[in-house]
């Protein structure tokens, strides 16, 4: 009679769990919209579960499922999810029916990452537009550009490291690295760092526990940013806490000593020390961006300074045709102002290729915030407050729709009559529309003076070891390279 009775309640239960991911797993074909079968519970992330895969194959085989679709339905365990495929409704998404995507999927909150709460990437609702408008107060372009003497000085920290180490291998983002992690303590934190010199500097172990992996923590990944309920009901932190104490401390010292001293210096710290507000304020919102800066000011920075090295040893013409270039700039301005720099063409377009060809992110992940109606595939789709939507920005500067032969690096993509050519919305290694990459002015600038330099004084050469293809981690939420980039550095004489 016991045994019955545990069978039929087994058997209610079975039954209420099917109904249950019956009706979960046909969100899309219930709305007319083509979808990926889904894997019970896991939906299409099985394989990023298991380490087999990272998100961005999951990706590119959800993306080329149907390629002439507008977009397609898939599910990040038990949630659905809508990857935009049309540039057209890219664009809606992004920039014309902003107020209706305003949010990111990813968040923050204030007891989980204190220090991150004004973070313009993780902040959601009414409070993102005053964080971003807080955090770029020091990143207009005008005092970007002040900054571009503490920028350069960090040349004379790369070119020491450089010295002893020329004809050898060495691996490109691992110096893009450390350049940019010495950068940014100079110009965000107020401190005049050399990483090069000191494998134990708490600059370079903060890096460490961003970005190196392990089973646990790649599993914390994807909670962190795939599980967004589980991640808030956990505590989980979207940065390690010994990295935002550290932060936060530093930020605090440097602000209260020159409060105390007086001691100005021109750099991003200064901003807001000049603001008028209280010590606590300015401390509270350095604190908070401090962290946001060193993010995305070296991880990102040199994850994108890493390819373009990479990329240019392997394209030797390229190469060559920049270091001439420079060469004239050089000759015109020996110390090559800021201005030049930015205008230099083939720069240009070498920057935009090797971005194009290697995101530092796999998609950029939304989250609907006001009713929309889209047509996709002929179909009106009610999209309503809460739905997640995802563009895939990899997969869509890798198509040959946009950009035939995609796996070449050609810079010449980036003539204007060929980006005249292309549908809009179809190149945005920043994002786009009023959330685009909060620091992109300066990214741009500090990756610049890296390989202006680099170029003009080094012939960068592959090795042995330079695979022609980059494939990328499995663990990461970056698009990072799983292999080793080793070039070898030799020194030009002009």
């Amino acid at each position: 009679m016991i045994g019955g009775v545990v069978v039929a309640l087994l058997l209610a239960l079975l039954t209420l769990l099917y109904l249950y991911l019956y009706r979960t797993y046909t969100f899309w074909t219930r709305r007319g919209i083509k979808q990926i079968t889904p894997i019970p519970l896991f939906g299409s992330f099985l394989p990023v579960f298991l380490g087999r895969k990272n998100h961005g194959e999951v990706y590119h085989e959800i993306y080329y499922k149907y390629p002439d679709s507008d977009a397609v339905g898939y599910y990040q365990f038990l949630t659905p999810k809508l990857m935009i495929r049309n540039p057209a409704l890219v664009k809606r998404v992004l920039i014309s029916d902003f107020s209706s995507f305003r949010d990111n999927e990813i968040y923050a909150n204030k007891k989980d990452d204190p220090f991150m709460e004004l973070n313009p990437f993780l902040c959601r609702g009414e409070t993102w537009k005053p964080a971003r408008t807080s955090f770029v107060a020091g990143l207009t372009t005008s005092r970007v550009k002040s900054y571009f003497p503490l920028m350069k000085d960090t040349l004379k920290h790369l070119d020491d490291f450089l010295t002893d180490k020329l004809g050898k291998e060495l691996e490109a983002k691992h110096f893009s690295n450390i350049f940019f992690m010495t950068l940014v303590s100079n110009t965000a934190y107020g401190l005049d760092a050399n990483c090069f010199t000191d494998p134990n500097s708490a600059f370079r172990k903060m890096v460490d526990l961003l970005s190196k992996t392990n089973w646990q923590k790649f599993h914390n990944v994807l909670i962190i940013f795939f599980m967004q309920s589980l991640k808030t009901w956990l505590g989980y932190s979207f940065a390690p806490k010994p990295m935002q104490d550290f932060g936060a401390r530093v930020m605090r010292e440097v602000a209260e000593t020159r409060v105390k001293t007086g001691t100005r210096r021109n750099d991003y710290v200064q901003c807001y020390l000049d603001r008028d507000n209280t010590v606590e304020e300015k401390v509270h919102e350095l604190s908070n961006h401090g962290i946001t800066f060193f993010i995305g000011g070296t991880e990102t920075s040199s994850i994108t300074s890493g390819n373009i090295v990479y990329d240019l040893a392997l394209n030797q013409a390229c190469q060559d045709r920049l270091y001439q270039e420079l060469k004239e700039a050089y000759a015109k301005s020996p110390e090559l102002d800021c201005d030049t720099l930015l205008n230099l063409p083939y720069l240009n377009k070498v920057f935009e290729e090797s971005s194009r060809k290697n995101h530092v992110f796999y998609a950029l992940p939304k989250v609907c915030t006001k009713n929309v109606t889209f047509e996709i595939d002929g179909n009106e789709l009610d999209i309503a407050p809460g739905q997640l939507v995802m563009i895939p920005s990899m997969e869509i500067q890798m198509d040959a729709k946009y950009y035939p032969d995609p796996d070449v690096f050609d810079p010449e993509r980036f003539n204007e009559e060929n980006k005249r050519a292309r549908p809009e919305v179809t190149f945005m290694p920043f994002g786009e529309g009023p959330r685009i990459c909060a620091g992109m002015n300066f990214g741009i600038l500090q990756v610049k003076i890296f390989l202006s330099h680099l170029v003009y004084n080094y012939k960068i050469l592959p090795t042995a070891k330079s695979a022609a293809k980059l494939s990328y981690s499995k663990h990461s939420y970056f698009a990072i390279p799983d292999h080793n980039q080793f070039v070898k550095l030799v020194r030009r004489t002009h």
